[in-house]
């Protein structure tokens, strides 16, 4: 992706922002690698690079979760249902019937110290 200094100086929109990130995502680890130790590349860039190789050789799902969400945006911890039931909310009818409505978190991705 060009450096433009005086795109970046007017501010970096969410959607480039984005496209850099896919831009890096999309490189295998040696090209990262290469990415990076070159000059000719932005700072923001070499930054974004190395947070990713970083999160790659150390597993750590917490950087991956950070770029998702800056790709895709946060999952909602709660979740609204909205409908009627018999001329009743759904609220109502899951309380009427004494129904709970339970939602696992989705399983921690465990990072592998072996490789």
């Amino acid at each position: 992706m060009a450096f433009n200094l005086k795109r970046l100086r007017k501010g970096l929109t969410r959607e480039e922002y984005r496209l850099r990130i896919l831009n890096i995502l999309a490189m295998d680890l040696r090209e990262i690698k290469d990415f990076i130790r070159d000059p000719d590349q932005c700072a923001l860039d070499r930054w974004i690079a190395s947070i990713t190789i970083n999160g790659i050789q150390n597993g750590d799902p917490k950087r991956l979760e950070y770029f998702m969400n800056r790709l895709i945006g946060s999952v909602e911890a709660n979740v609204k249902i909205e409908g009627n039931i018999n001329h009743k909310s759904l609220q109502q009818y899951i309380e009427e019937r004494g129904e709970v409505i339970k939602v696992e978190p989705p399983p921690q991705i465990e990072a592998n110290q072996n490789e």
